[in-house]
């Protein structure tokens, strides 16, 4: 069950992350340091959700 679970939750995060690159013309233009702290915080809402 939990493999079916973090599987879920890896889909629905690399979705998220799609759609949100390809309808949002700003991710394009953003800085450096601020692309840094977008995958950042991806990275930490993933983690929090497969650790648990």
């Amino acid at each position: 069950m939990k493999k079916i679970k973090r599987l879920c939750c890896l889909v629905a995060v690399s979705v998220a992350a799609l759609l949100t690159m390809t309808a949002c013309g700003a991710i394009s233009s953003m800085s450096e340091e601020e692309a840094y702290n977008f995958g950042y915080g991806i990275g930490r809402v993933a983690g929090y959700y497969l650790n648990n």
